[in-house]
């Protein structure tokens, strides 16, 4: 399965993406569905890890994984494209991109028709230190608190300046400030954490239960004008089939480490 993936700038370290324009073309060039009655084009958000460039110059990820489980299981023509968070949703909304893989959220709610939930779950955290334990919101005024630039998650962690936050230059920077003890905790999403401390060689062991502000569950969806409802039941019936056989979560854990 080959993935087309536009990248625009110097992304961060987390995301392990290339600077520069890189075209993986899956099948023929970029229709919109409706040019082709079976045709249907997907998105996947271009960060580690739902996707990224590895060392070895593949575009992988679950994200990557898990759409092209999905295009093997529905045997539909298409094109499957790794995109920046904003560029994935500028697509959906322009028909260049049909369907995507999203956190179930209010705006994507807004802005898509939900199909089906792929079986795994977003998660917002402060993660601590072996050792730390975070019980309430209160115990975070204790902790130096490492955060990605940009990266805002709950409205009352990201607007409370009585809080003691060191902001890094990404994921694996915060990870390896934690690892360092340099500080004692780190704030951002579950997974991009867990992926880059297995990819920096910290365990499990070395950290200690996450605080969570809020979770969301991942979801197949569509943009509302796609109107093929054929291959809409198709796509149905082929995640809710890998989901159910527990393919999706198996790939997943290979990329968080769960498996170890």
């Amino acid at each position: 399965m080959f993935f087309r993936m536009t990248v625009l700038g110097q992304l961060a370290n987390l995301q392990r993406l290339l600077p520069a324009v890189l075209v993986l073309i899956w099948g023929t060039p970029v229709y919109s569905s409706d040019a082709s009655t079976d045709r249907v084009n997907i998105g996947v958000i271009g960060l580690a890890p739902y996707a990224f460039v590895a060392a070895d110059g593949e575009v992988k990820g679950y994200g990557v994984d898990v759409t092209s489980k999905i295009r093997e299981e529905v045997k539909l023509p298409g094109q499957d494209s790794v995109l920046p968070l904003k560029r994935l949703h500028r697509e959906l909304l322009n028909d260049t991109v049909d369907c995507t893989i999203l956190a179930r959220v209010t705006i994507s709610e807004r802005r898509y028709e939900m199909l089906t939930p792929i079986g795994k779950e977003i998660e917002s955290v402060v993660i601590p230190r072996a050792g730390i334990r975070i019980g309430s919101y209160s115990d975070l005024k204790e902790l130096a608190i490492a955060v990605p630039r940009g990266v805002r998650l709950n409205d009352q962690f990201d607007a409370d300046d009585s809080l003691n936050k060191f902001i890094s230059n990404g994921y694996r920077q915060s990870a390896l400030l934690l690892q360092r003890r340099r500080v004692d905790a780190i704030y951002g999403v579950l997974d991009s954490y867990l992926f880059n401390m297995r990819n920096i060689g910290m365990k499990r062991r070395e950290i200690g239960k996450p605080y969570i502000f809020n979770k969301a569950p991942l979801w197949l969806m569509c943009r509302k004008n796609y109107r093929n409802e054929k291959v809409k039941k198709r796509l149905i019936e082929a995640t809710d089939k890998i989901r159910d056989q527990g393919i999706f979560k198996e790939i997943i854990a290979g990329y968080l480490g769960e498996r170890e």
